[in-house]
């Protein structure tokens, strides 16, 4: 934000620093009850020798809490959104943080939990708070991968940022490069898609989604959204077909389902070479072709048993086929409608407002568990659990895709129990949709879309501990695309009216060029685009760009911009502008469409315009956040369409070609995409020019 940091903003810097350390040339003037007893006389000391350019920020004096939970995880412990027992210390913390009266007591609450938790479950915490209280809704948090870089950069090059950062004056500092194939060589078949998996933006949409959407918390404030379950479906769902088109344009298979079962192999390993910097250790991998086994780590699993996820998956299956499912009451709970999918995603991923956790598990989280920990089972050598045991490096991991995969057909189960759309549900009186074409940068109308390679920096001073002031820069190599629009010719034969604009991307051909048949093809369709229009009377047409997409968010939202002054000192936080910790959830803008093949990708563009009176919601939705509401809604309110989601390819159709499927208000178009393996473009820090006199600002 442009001005001054809210104190808040602070607690998240340098997560590993005790709170009184001097942060961005501000020092926390914290109350001797409520810093570590260990420090308490160094706080001290310290205030006294600071120079007076330090600015000195008063901490309300509270009593210390006292954590019945929290406190049992040790602060050099591992930390897992997916155990059961540490939701409990999560839902400990952040029911602390929502009550606390005013921002001056949640200050004074968070400098003393950062100072006595393990900061990972403090981190998560502290999120959802921000996240979910209306008078911090509207702060910036730095991003995951600033304040903990340690979640999506290898040790090698953490290590070569701190040295840097000790040995080279910030005027002279350069950017660290995070090599490519890091975590694998081309033997594995798998590495090809190393470039999506390991995506920092990829990562940071799935940790910032289970932010806005947990689990945990106060069940009415928190939880219990518009249409949580059926986000928590549509949103997956839509991240595999998107994995599933790179698979196909590097000529691999689409991800198949884990198999559950003691005796079948996972084939793929994968070990991240990532670091734990609140434990001090390399976070474990997994060879391939290894066995699932029983779970039998009671301090943060409660032991789980395979066949105890086999048992509760067929439930659900069985609840599925027969079209209702048991509450804790015994009474059935008739979910073959479109608003039944809500109810069977809030009972695979469980929480507060499952209808029956006793009875029907945790199938979704527990998985998580069971693969996370798949090395070191019972505990005997002490080990911490894996990426998978994270929402923020779970989806580095191909044996991610497996197991939502699995997860993901209780979805699709439940949709083709559905009856098809009818005629009237997918048509939209008097508007028919003449033509849709593509154009490209320079309005020219093409057939293909491009993608290559781009250059890009971060700014990592905010997470990386004890290495003093200055910017510590580094650069990776990232998919992006050039930007173009849709160009869709309309004409109304009625009155004035709005419709709802929907755009997917759906692939032709599986990898023996057999064409997909539209029951193939749409269950790998990506949603683009989806927008709310006013349509005059007559023959018109709609330009959109591929940049306003309502399913993503700018590079900037995620990797804010890395601003420098002339003596090297970082001024990122004080020249962003503000954005709403809400709006930083959506899929990254760059990764909007795969990355196609050198000879072009053939895929289909279909277009269509909905009856508005049908999908309208709200007369006028108000939310100072709606850039990606496709994936993650309004903030504190209702979901903004009333169709299913992914309507209309959420359900079977009984046509045999996106052609045939065709309404008069809907259009389609070919196109290939064509990647140029090449870096076209790159995103480098801004160097601001400051007076010597303000150049501490």
């Amino acid at each position: 934000m442009k001005g001054k940091i809210d104190p808040l903003q602070l607690v998240t810097i340098k997560p590993g620093e005790p709170s009184f350390m001097p942060k961005n040339n501000v020092q926390f003037n914290i109350p001797p009850q409520l810093l570590n007893e260990r420090y308490r006389d160094v706080a001290k000391d310290m205030e006294s020798n600071l120079d007076n350019e330090v600015e000195k920020i008063p901490v309300k004096n509270i009593t210390p809490p006292k954590f019945k939970k929290a406190q049992l995880l040790g602060k050099t412990e591992a930390f897992s959104v997916f155990s059961p027992v540490h939701k409990e210390y999560v839902n400990e913390l952040v029911k602390l943080f929502i009550e606390a009266k005013d921002k001056e007591e949640l200050l004074a609450l968070a400098l003393y939990a950062r100072d006595n938790i393990n900061s990972q479950l403090f981190f998560y915490a502290y999120s959802i708070a921000l996240s979910h209280r209306d008078d911090t809704a509207d702060m910036e948090l730095p991003s995951l991968f600033e304040s903990n870089p340690d979640k999506f950069i290898s040790n090698s090059v953490l290590f070569d940022a701190r040295q840097e950062a000790f040995v080279v004056p910030p005027t002279l500092r350069r950017p660290i490069e995070i090599p490519e194939k890091y975590t694998a060589t081309d033997i594995n078949p798998e590495q090809r898609l190393a470039y999506f998996r390991e995506d920092i933006g990829v990562n940071f949409h799935h940790f910032h989604w289970h932010i806005v959407y947990p689990t945990e918390g106060p069940a009415e404030m928190i939880v219990k959204k518009d249409r949580r379950g059926e986000l928590f479906f549509y949103m997956h769902s839509q991240v595999l077909a998107r994995y599933n088109l790179e698979r196909l344009c590097n000529k691999l298979k689409v991800a198949e389902p884990l198999n559950l079962s003691y005796t079948h192999p996972i084939k793929c390993g994968y070990y991240p070479k990532l670091s734990s910097s609140s434990a001090s250790r390399t976070i474990i991998g997994r060879q391939d072709n290894i066995y699932l086994q029983d779970i039998a780590r009671t301090a943060t699993s409660r032991g789980l048993k395979i066949t105890d996820i086999e048992t509760c998956s067929n439930r659900i299956r069985d609840g599925i086929l027969q079209g209702h499912l048991i509450n804790s009451k015994g009474e059935r709970v008739f979910i073959n409608n479109d608003r039944g999918v809500d109810i069977l995603g809030n009972v695979v991923e469980a929480s507060s407002i499952s209808i029956n956790r006793t009875y029907y598990g945790d199938v979704h989280n527990t998985g998580h568990i069971l693969l996370a920990q798949i090395h070191d089972p019972d505990n005997e050598f002490l080990e911490q659990p894996g990426i998978m045991g994270e929402t923020n490096t779970a989806m580095r991991d191909p044996a991610f895709y497996e197991w939502h995969t699995y997860v993901d057909d209780f979805y699709k189960l439940h949709k083709r129990m559905l009856a098809p759309y009818t005629e009237k549900e997918l048509g939209c009186p008097n508007i028919v949709v003449k033509n849709l074409e593509i154009l490209d940068g320079e309005n020219a109308v093409t057939d293909t879309l491009q993608t290559f390679w781009q250059m890009s920096e971060v700014n990592l001073s905010s997470g990386l501990d004890y290495v003093g002031s200055g910017a510590i820069r580094v650069k990776f190599k990232h998919l992006n695309y050039e930007h173009y629009q849709y160009k869709i010719s309309v004409q109304n034969k009625g009155e004035p009216t709005r419709g709802t604009i929907r755009i997917f991307m759906l692939p032709v051909q599986d990898l023996s060029h057999e064409k997909y048949s539209l029951e193939e093809a749409r269950l790998l369709a990506i949603e683009l685009d989806r927008f709310a229009i006013h349509l005059p009377t007559g023959s018109f047409q709609i330009t959109r760009s591929s940049t306003q997409s309502t399913v993503t968010i700018p590079f900037e939202s995620i990797f804010p911009p890395v601003v420098v002054n002339e003596d090297g000192q970082d001024l990122s936080f004080t020249k962003r502008n503000i954005r709403q910790v809400h709006c930083r959830c959506g899929w990254p803008e760059y990764l909007l469409i795969p990355k196609g093949t050198t000879s072009g990708y053939p895929c289909q563009i279909f277009a269509m315009i909905s009856d508005y009176s049908q999908d309208q919601v709200l007369d006028d939705p108000k939310s100072k956040c709606s850039i990606s509401t496709v994936f993650c809604g309004l903030r504190n309110s209702v979901y903004p369409d009333k169709r299913p989601m992914g309507y209309p390819f959420d359900k079977e159709t009984n046509r045999n070609t996106l052609q045939e499927f065709l309404r008069p208000n809907m259009a389609m178009t070919d196109v290939k995409i064509k990647h140029f393996n090449e870096i076209k473009k790159e995103y480098k820090a801004e160097l601001v020019k400051v007076s010597k006199e303000k150049g501490k600002s």
